[in-house]
């Protein structure tokens, strides 16, 4: 019987709030889909762009959503946990590793914290600030 060698897809997941979505999310996004195969969204919640941000977000969660969805090069985008800090998203998709905008030091550190309770390892990648 011949095996048949199935390389299974390399997966990446990013966070963001992607607010009036342009050029500099778009290359960050087309970045991080350098890393794997898959690209896998999580959009935040207007209540955490408010609590995280002391700031409204300049178009609702959902349209945030959409224009993620409607990118090509996107596999999968869904709203961030409804409650900070579970991670479900983590836990839905499995990533093989998460990219990081320049500017998510706090994120990172949040998601390395919550790796570790769990006695998980993904590797994270963070990205530069790019002048465009």
């Amino acid at each position: 019987m011949e095996q048949i060698n199935k390389k299974s897809k390399k997966k990446i997941l990013v966070f963001g709030t992607f607010d009036g979505l342009d050029k500099g999310h778009e290359f960050f996004l087309r970045r991080a889909k350098h890393f794997g195969d898959n690209l896998y969204v999580s959009v935040a919640r207007d209540e955490h762009v408010r609590d995280l941000k002391q700031k409204s977000a300049l178009t609702n969660e959902v349209i945030r959503l959409n224009s993620i969805r409607n990118l090509p090069f996107v596999t999968e985008a869904i709203l961030s946990d409804q409650i900070l800090g579970l991670y479900d998203v983590i836990k839905k998709f499995e990533p093989d590793m998460i990219v990081l905008g320049f500017d998510q030091s706090d994120l990172e550190i949040d998601i390395i914290r919550w790796l570790q309770s769990k006695n998980l390892y993904i590797p994270i990648k963070r990205m530069k600030e790019m002048k465009m």
